[in-house]
């Protein structure tokens, strides 16, 4: 709001420096036709300068000569200005004063008739001089509509706005305290006192025996306030809602989160699932293995594999001596039908025969009739070189 006010502002600034305005200013009556040919083209350039849907007209009043140039039509003050424009119940001497103010403010919304269409607007006025800055030559008054103004508080989503009583409702006032537009329309508006109170601010205000919180926010560029007035509970309502819908989200976020861990943890569990599918297939039931959930099974299984293949060892470890006495008596006979098998038998037997030359041993045993003669073989077979 405060940018579009500005360009208002800046537009007037423009057209008091208009070197046509400034040369219509110092015209006496009655005019010439040079004259009438100069308010002329001001008329003309007039259409350059309401750019903007905020402004619904511009009037430049020249007091020596009692005209007024807008975009539309020239016309003058005394004598037509109960044809062309009305100012709410003034009548012309009183607009004429209203509007050649030294100092020229935002006015209160007032209903204007302009030629033969009535609009409610806020008017900007700013004054042209010549001379003294306390007797102005004329001024630039900027009608803004204001229904557009209203526009500005249409972010305020209330139920039933601009029912007093209701569920709340919002104005707009001027540094004067003067109400510029608000929601309430046709009915009476409660305007709460918040003197002493600048800037952004929000106060609890009782109000025909109901709570209400008030909120202002201050304009730092021209001094108008915003105020929005809304009951306590309406408040607290929207606070609730507000935190079951935060709560809804982070509820919706948590089950959607938990519905992908499932699928995630399904699908990467799927391996480890076939795994022990097999295991108690090819283990069998009586593995001996004793498991309360499948990762015992696992851990079990994999616990009496190894058991088992240790068993394994050690029983081929121990068949080693019958293998190489094997290999020997093979070897001794010549049953070996190549190299390569050979070193097969060797290899299988643990027997490693490094060296270039070797010696060959016979013992004959002349006669072993038992037990009887063990324990002469068994000196024998002690006995040392």
């Amino acid at each position: 709001m405060d940018t579009r006010l500005m360009e208002v502002e800046s537009l007037a600034t423009k057209i008091s420096v208009n070197s046509k305005v400034l040369h219509v200013l110092t015209l006496q009556g009655p005019l010439k036709d040079e004259d009438r040919y100069l308010v002329n083209e001001v008329n003309q350039e007039m259409d350059q300068y309401a750019t903007t849907s905020l402004i619904h007209d511009i009037h430049i009043m020249f007091k020596y000569i009692d005209m007024i140039v807008t975009p539309s039509t020239i016309f003058n003050g005394q004598r037509d200005y109960n044809v062309y424009l009305k100012y709410g119940d003034l009548n012309y001497s009183e607009w004429w004063q209203l509007l050649t103010a030294p100092k020229g403010p935002f006015f209160q919304v007032s209903q204007v008739r302009i030629i033969d269409k009535d609009r409610q607007s806020v008017t900007y006025v700013k004054p042209l001089f010549l001379g003294s800055p306390q007797q102005p030559d004329g001024s630039v008054a900027v009608y803004l509509d204001e229904s557009k103004l209203r526009t500005v508080l249409g972010a305020l989503k209330f139920n039933n706005i601009g029912e007093q009583g209701g569920q709340g409702w919002a104005y707009i006032t001027d540094s004067e305290g003067r109400v510029i537009t608000s929601t309430v329309q046709g009915k009476p508006l409660t305007v709460v006192p918040l003197d002493g109170l600048s800037g952004r601010v929000s106060v609890h205000r009782q109000m025909d025996g109901q709570d209400y919180i008030v909120s202002q926010t201050e304009s730092a560029y021209n001094g108008w306030r915003y105020v929005a007035v809304m009951p306590s509970g309406t408040v607290l309502a929207k606070a609730v809602y507000i935190r079951n819908l935060i709560w809804l989200v982070i509820g919706g976020y948590v089950l959607f989160g938990l519905a992908a861990a499932l699928y995630f943890a399904y699908r990467n569990s799927k391996p480890l699932r076939e795994l022990i599918e097999t295991i108690r297939e090819f283990v069998g039931a009586d593995s001996g293995v004793k498991s309360h959930n499948d990762y015992e099974l696992i851990q079990g299984t994999f616990s009496e594999l190894i058991r088992r293949n240790e068993s394994l060892r050690r029983m081929m470890d121990s068949q080693i001596p019958y293998l190489q006495a094997a290999f020997m008596d093979r070897l001794l006979r010549g049953d070996f039908k190549n190299t390569e098998e050979l070193l097969a038998v060797q290899t299988q037997a643990h027997l490693q025969f490094n060296g270039s030359r070797f010696v060959a041993a016979f013992i004959r045993f002349q006669s072993f009739r038992g037990e009887e003669d063990q324990a002469l073989v068994v000196k024998e077979l002690s006995a040392q070189p």
